[in-house]
């Protein structure tokens, strides 16, 4: 409107004497962007870059006043991020590059959420401006030279020190929301920000000079007339009355004060809807050396704390030595609230026989019996030389003039803490295809019912030899740590004439139960295939693929997945996806990993052929592949 911009803008792009920056010029009305280079694509096409700019002019017409240069800049850094919604922000300048700092993902100029209380950085405040696993702003020298402008209250770079402000922000917004829900706890956030922008100074002040460039927490505080907080919290206010509370202050309070640059103590808070409480989950027993997944899914809320470790995710992964007692921390909307899980870490030392003596405990039925070192087979055991053998060594086969069937029964097991997964060496074969015969693995607890846990037709071994057998999860949810079971190893043929083409029978070997969790409920995420090209393709020709990837209580992970190739490195996010791959033969890797530090990933090949030709491009591969490729219903 007229009274917003009372002169006619001006944007100048492309500009030959600048690349990898853009600046508002108050003073002309006017934007200036970089051309492409080598370096950084063309500045004025990156949506957030460019709404950072204009922050920068909405807040020299309608903001505050600020000597410093980091009030600013974290202004237009929110300003771009309230527009997209994206906490990296300047998203592709760099193709391939994260900035310092940042995410992997994140290649633009700064990693707004990595120094916010869910990131994954120490969080930004006075006293970590210097962490080097963290902003380390002292990198660029202090006091950075140029004078208010070009730096922050505490003397820093403007830019890296401008995150102080800009986390607080975001930390803010995450509290509301949480409280809240999406999206009015968003749309909270942009009143109080709107409506405290006209009154916004310094976000925070320097309260002891001779600390410049070396700032401690303590000689830091946002109690300023036009700092941040102050502003933000008169925002708030409803009734004219600070002393009474606002309906947001503590929440205020609570963002800032995590960063350093609050005011005093929390104010009075009204408690709309209750807040996030903490959930650190049932208490967990793990055998040594397990895993274990602590805590509840946290949606959005990000303000989470986790000892022993300081871990600052709403689920944490821990394989701890000893029992440990963990507590969880939710900043929620009227302060603090706590939770305890207890691992109770035991010994599992699981069950092991290798048949190398005998007196062990097993039962037998049929033809089983023990063997050591029998001619029958070679090698005759798949380790040492004792092994259990359904069979006859002078005959080395099952031939017994009936109906063949036998079984081999273990003694009794200790069910223990946790679940338990079979594992055994065994030697089978040959078999024609005419047989008709299996052989079975069965597990009972106590003096239960025998329930099949792995089976195998006679007809279906494709080749004699010693082989490992899959992990055969046992199942042990409801038995009591006390209980005990057994395994049975039954070999069964139906017919007299199985048993005369039958040749030497079954051994068994290295019988172990290990603690361990199924393969399908592990926990973990997972990645499925839905749809991949044939191939191969034109190296014109974008490549569209499709997996599914899933966390273990089926939330969608898609947006997480990362692609690689084994010839190009990393090649984009998401999915679908549509990628740009260079001639040759690749394998494409589709990679996930879940809320709690899992990964999972899956592969295909695909071939990539050179036809020369220049894809209608001056250069080639596009810098913007997803602008190259559009989308699948593009015209």
């Amino acid at each position: 409107g007229e009274e917003l911009l009372p002169f006619q803008l001006l944007a100048r792009t492309n500009q030959p004497d600048m690349s990898c920056a853009a600046f508002w010029n108050e003073a002309a009305g006017s934007f200036s962007f970089g051309r492409s280079s080598a370096e950084c694509v063309n500045i004025a096409e990156v949506p957030g870059i460019l709404l950072h700019e204009v922050g920068h002019m909405a807040d020299s017409l309608l903001g505050g006043t600020a000597s410093d240069g980091a009030s600013g800049e974290a202004q237009a850094d929110l300003f771009a991020y309230l527009q997209l919604g994206d906490m990296c922000i300047g998203r592709g300048l760099r193709p391939g590059i994260p900035c310092h700092g940042c995410d992997a993902l994140c290649t633009g100029v700064r990693d707004l959420e990595r120094f916010t209380a869910g990131g994954a950085s120490p969080l930004a405040r006075p006293g970590t401006l210097e962490a080097a696993d963290g902003l380390a702003c002292d990198r660029l020298g202090c006091p950075y030279p140029g004078g208010g402008t070009f730096r922050g209250p505490l003397g820093f770079q403007a830019h890296c020190e401008s995150q102080i402000a800009s986390s607080a922000i975001l930390d803010l917004a995450a509290r509301l929301s949480a409280l809240r829900g999406e999206p009015a706890g968003r749309q909270a956030l942009e009143d109080l920000w709107f409506t405290s922008l006209p009154a916004l100074g310094e976000a925070y002040r320097l309260i002891s000079p001779d600390q410049l460039c070396s700032a401690a927490d303590e000689a830091v505080d946002g109690c300023g007339a036009s700092n941040w907080y102050t502003v933000l919290l008169a925002a708030d206010d409803d009734d004219g009355d600070l002393s009474n509370g606002t309906p947001n202050g503590c929440l205020i309070w609570q963002a800032f004060n995590d960063h350093g640059i609050a005011c005093g103590a929390s104010p009075a808070c009204f408690c709309r809807g209750g807040g996030s409480v903490a959930d650190a989950g049932p208490d967990v027993t793990i055998c040594r050396g397990e895993e274990a997944v602590l805590g509840a899914y946290g949606g959005d809320a990000r303000s989470f704390r986790w000892q022993p470790g300081d871990q600052r995710t709403p689920q944490i992964l821990v394989s701890p030595d000893q029992t440990t007692e963990y507590t969880l921390t939710v900043q929620s909307s009227c302060g603090e609230t706590h939770d305890t899980v207890v691992a109770t870490v035991v010994d599992c030392a699981g069950f092991q026989e290798d048949f190398e003596s005998d007196g062990h405990g097993w039962t037998t039925s049929g033809l089983w019996h023990r063997v050591d070192a029998t001619p029958c087979v070679a090698p005759p055991a798949a380790s040492g030389s004792g092994a259990m053998y359904y069979g006859s060594e002078a005959a080395c086969g099952v031939e017994t003039g009936r109906r063949g069937l036998g079984d081999l029964v273990s003694p009794p097991i200790a069910v223990g803490e946790g679940q338990q997964v079979l594992s055994f060496d065994y030697f089978l074969g040959p078999a024609p295809k005419t047989t008709l015969g299996q052989v079975e693995v069965a597990v009972r607890v106590a003096d239960g019912e025998w329930v099949p846990r792995w089976a195998m037709k006679l007809r279906d071994l494709e080749a004699a030899g010693w082989q490992a057998s899959p992990s055969i999860f046992l199942g042990f949810e409801n038995a009591p740590p006390d209980a005990s079971f057994q395994l049975r190893f039954r070999f069964e043929t139906f017919s007299l004439a199985a048993q005369s083409e039958l040749y030497r029978g079954w051994l068994i070997d290295n019988v172990q139960v290990q603690p361990g969790l199924p393969p399908e409920t592990s926990g973990g995420p997972t990645v499925s295939l839905v749809e991949a090209p044939a191939g191969p393709l034109s190296k014109c020709e974008c490549v569209r693929c499709w997996f599914q990837a899933e966390d273990s209580e089926g939330r969608d992970l898609s947006d997480l997945l990362t692609w690689s190739s084994d010839l190009d490195g990393a090649v984009g996010t998401g999915s679908p996806s549509a990628l740009i791959l260079s001639p040759g033969d690749h394998v494409l890797t589709g990679t996930v990993v879940d809320y709690a530090g899992r990964s999972a990933a899956l592969s295909i090949a695909l071939g990539i052929i050179d036809d020369s030709v220049d894809c209608g491009l001056d250069s080639w591969p596009p810098a913007e592949p997803e602008l190259y490729c559009g989308d699948d219903d593009d015209a």
